[in-house]
C-alpha cells in the first residue's frame, strides 16, 4: 500500500502562467526524498494556464493537474480536502518560491505542536530582506484606524499605537512567533482542524485569509511563524491585472461580508465606518494623489 504523503501541496494558478513553473521547480529543487504530492489547480486561466510547462512536471507522478471551467477565486483550494488524506495542506502561490529546507522545517513544526492549526513561512523578498506580510486578526475598532479618519485619530492623539498593534510592528522575524493573520502564499494547514472546506466560498480574494484564521483561533487552535523556513515571496499577484477598480471594490464587499459573519451586532455601524472610508479615500486619491495603507 503506497505511504501517505508527509504534506499534499497546492499551487493555484490564475492567469500567472509566466512564472507557475518556477513555484513547481522550487518544490522539486527542495522536496528532496520529502514524501509530497502536489496538485496545481488551474483556475480558469485564459492564459493557457499550466498547458505549457514543461513535460517533466506532467510526467512526475507526485503532480497532478485539475482545471476549473469556471472561475470561482481562492476558494477553489477546498478542492484538497476530497483530493488528499495527507496530514497536512500546504497552499504555495504562484509568486512563491520554497528555499531549502522550509517544507521539512513547516513539516516538523507541525508535528512537535499539536496546537498549531497553520504555520507561515518566513516570507522574504527576492533581494532576502523580510517581508512583513502579517497582521493581527482584524477587528472593528482596528478596521476603524485603518480609514483616513481612524488614522488621523491614531496618529495625532494615540502616536500610531493601533497602526504598530495591527501591522507587527517590531515583529522579530528570526525567532518562533505566534501570529494571528499571516497570508496563504506560503502557509501549512492542520487538515484535522477543517471541516467542510479550508477556505470560505463567499469570500473570492481579499479577506479569505482573515476568515481562515478567526475560525482557526476560534477552534482553539493557533498561528506561528517558522523562521527557518524561507520562502521567497515576488508579490507578483495576478489578482492586480482585474484593475484597481475591481480590487477595492472587491476589497470593500469582502469586509462586509466578514463583519456581518464574525461581528454581526456592529455591522450596522460598520457600514457608516466603510463608507466613509470609501468617500474619504476617493477624496484623498483626488486632492494629494494618494491613501494611507491599510
Amino acid at each position: 500500500m503506497k505511504p501517505l504523503p508527509n504534506v499534499s501541496i497546492v499551487v493555484s494558478c490564475w492567469n500567472s502562467a509566466h512564472i507557475l513553473e518556477e513555484a513547481l521547480e522550487s518544490i522539486v529543487a527542495t522536496a528532496g526524498t520529502f514524501n509530497v504530492d502536489v496538485t496545481v489547480l488551474d483556475d480558469a486561466s485564459t492564459d493557457g494556464g499550466y498547458s505549457n510547462i514543461h513535460a517533466k512536471y506532467k510526467d512526475d507522478p507526485r503532480f497532478s493537474f485539475v482545471r476549473n471551467e469556471v472561475n470561482v477565486g481562492v476558494a477553489a483550494l477546498n478542492i484538497m480536502l476530497e483530493r488528499s488524506q495527507a496530514k497536512y495542506i500546504m497552499t504555495l502561490d504562484t509568486d512563491a518560491r520554497l528555499q531549502p529546507g522550509a517544507l521539512k522545517a513547516l513539516y516538523e513544526f507541525m508535528e512537535t505542536h499539536p496546537e498549531a492549526g497553520a504555520a507561515t513561512a518566513n516570507l522574504r523578498n527576492p533581494d532576502g530582506s523580510p517581508q512583513y506580510y502579517y497582521r493581527r486578526i482584524i477587528t472593528p475598532l482596528l478596521y476603524f484606524f485603518t480609514t483616513p479618519i481612524g488614522r488621523f485619530f491614531d496618529k495625532y492623539f494615540f502616536a500610531l499605537h493601533f497602526y504598530k498593534q495591527y501591522h507587527y510592528s517590531g515583529l522579530d522575524v528570526t525567532k518562533i512567533s505566534e501570529l494571528e493573520q499571516p497570508v496563504i502564499a506560503g502557509l501549512m494547514l492542520r487538515r484535522a482542524a477543517f471541516d467542510s472546506y479550508i477556505l470560505d466560498p463567499d469570500f473570492r480574494l481579499f479577506g479569505i485569509d482573515i476568515d481562515l484564521c478567526k475560525r482557526l483561533y476560534d477552534k482553539g487552535y493557533k498561528i506561528y511563524l517558522v523562521p527557518e523556513a524561507r520562502v521567497i515571496h515576488l508579490k507578483t499577484a495576478s489578482a492586480r491585472k482585474r484593475g484597481k477598480l475591481w480590487l477595492d471594490r472587491e476589497l470593500n464587499r469582502s469586509f462586509a461580508l466578514y463583519f456581518k459573519k464574525h461581528h454581526p451586532y456592529v455591522n450596522p455601524f460598520l457600514k457608516i465606518a466603510m463608507f466613509l472610508d470609501i468617500i474619504s479615500r476617493m477624496f484623498l486619491r483626488f486632492v494629494v494623489g494618494r491613501e494611507p495603507m491599510r
